[in-house]
């Protein structure tokens, strides 16, 4: 009827239709309006778009694995990337079937994505290697279409039973007590030259290509998108950052603005606690760091820097502990910038070395949404990433940070060696730990 009467379906309308289609079980009907509206060019792509019907053909009374994963070759084909939803639904059909080698591509690229999976997903990965003997060899996965890992793990195998023990704790090396020792897991070489990559196209152009969403994310607005005088200007600008920091000997890039104002009270300062971020430059030298601190430029005016604390400046910039990010441009551009190009190498799969700590309590939520290899984001952020809090009085002599550097172990989904998986226990929907492990072998 809209049609009839000259309006246009959006993917909102795409996606309600199919839903409703879903929900009567009719198939055909579903299919059909997915391909017409993959087809329809003035529709925006999402991933919504597709749930429904993937969770149909992966349930057990419409089972289809073929066309699942087709589905996921053809979100791929438009840039979209498969999320833990997703993954979980085909990975419970996987279960369904008993095919080994699509379960398989499944958990790889649930490990690959997901830190600490919702407790949903963990099920649905204990579901698999609870069912034992009922496995099947099929040529599903190579007639998908979907692009392979050029480095896989085999968690799941065509025979075997595997023990499951639940509720373990590791300690400080990483041991769970049964004779596993949980790994680290680090961001790669080639990892970090993509990020850095689409850190400087964000720098430049205000933006990712192939980036779909008009918002910077973390409640800074819409991206701001830049012609060709305003480029050149700020990669002349982001050149010379490079050029003068490129042999930088530092061990931790401090997030100033981040250090600076935690715990301020605004109603009394509207400046960063100058003080509490020099206790904690001073504080990793005690411990053998060489810290470089990331402040804004406008953290340098009159009004922003007190004349009782520019000795705390002058003393940062005689000793080379400084880096002033220029006006207009966002200081975590460059933080992040001094955080991974140095371990950054095109296409090279070994893990980066010689990366410093990123010292800050910034979740980094907003780069989530301006950069399209995520997984890569947060994995370096799991390794690297140094939380704080300061103790003592504000403002006196007592105050002093207190860090919590990453573990010796990843605290992630991880395989483990002989086959099989250790999964951390997920603590609501945020991806964060609870600190117990289940261990499958």
């Amino acid at each position: 009827d809209m049609v009839l009467h000259g309006f246009s379906l959006n993917e909102i309308g795409y996606t309600a239709l199919i839903r409703v289609a879903c929900r009567a079980n009719d198939v055909e009907a579903a299919t059909a309006m997915l391909d017409k509206a993959e087809k329809d060019v003035t529709v925006k792509k999402r991933n919504r778009l597709f749930l429904d019907v993937l969770a149909l053909k992966t349930e057990e009374g419409n089972l289809d694995l073929p066309y699942a994963l087709n589905l996921w070759a053809r979100m791929q084909k438009l840039g979209l990337q498969v999320r833990e939803e997703e993954m979980r639904m085909t990975l419970n059909g996987c279960s369904v079937l008993g095919d080994y080698q699509c379960a398989n591509y499944v958990l790889n690229c649930i490990v690959d994505d997901c830190l600490v999976p919702q407790e949903a997903t963990s099920e649905a990965i204990l579901n698999w290697f609870k069912g034992g003997s009922k496995r099947v060899e099929t040529d599903v996965l190579q007639k998908s279409g979907l692009k392979f890992f050029s480095k896989k793990e085999d968690f799941a195998t065509q025979h075997g039973k595997y023990e499951i023990t639940s509720d373990l704790e590791a300690n400080d090396e990483g041991e769970l007590g049964t004779g596993t020792r949980l790994k680290s897991i680090e961001i790669s070489a080639g990892s970090c030259f993509k990020l850095i990559s689409m850190n400087e196209e964000i720098v430049v152009k205000g933006t990712v290509e192939g980036s779909g969403s008009e918002f910077c994310g973390g409640g800074k607005g819409k991206k701001r998108k830049h012609g060709a005088e305003e480029g050149q200007k700020r990669f002349q600008k982001w050149l010379n950052f490079k050029t003068r920091t490129a042999d930088q000997p530092f061990t931790h890039v401090i997030d100033g603005a981040n250090v600076g104002y935690c715990n301020v009270n605004f109603s009394q300062s509207k400046h960063i606690d100058w003080e509490q971020l020099n206790s904690l430059v001073e504080a990793l030298i005690k411990m053998g760091g060489t810290p470089i601190v990331v402040l804004h430029e406008r953290h340098f005016t009159n009004s922003m820097l007190p004349k009782s604390c520019r000795w705390i400046v002058q003393g940062w910039d005689k000793r080379g502990l400084l880096c002033r990010t220029p006006l207009q441009m966002n200081d975590d551009w460059f933080a992040i910038h001094l955080c991974l190009a140095r371990g950054a190498k095109e296409g090279v799969e070994d893990s980066a070395e010689n990366l410093p700590y990123f010292v800050s309590n910034d979740e980094l939520r907003d780069h989530r949404f301006m950069m399209l290899e995520a997984r890569d984001l947060f994995r370096w952020k799991e390794r690297k990433r140094v939380t704080f809090r300061f103790q003592g009085e504000p403002g006196t002599s007592s105050r002093s940070p207190v860090f919590n550097f990453p573990r010796i172990y990843s605290e992630r989904l991880q395989g483990r060696e002989g086959g099989g998986m250790c999964v951390p226990s997920a603590e609501g929907e945020e991806g964060k730990s609870k600190g117990t492990w289940t261990e499958i072998k």
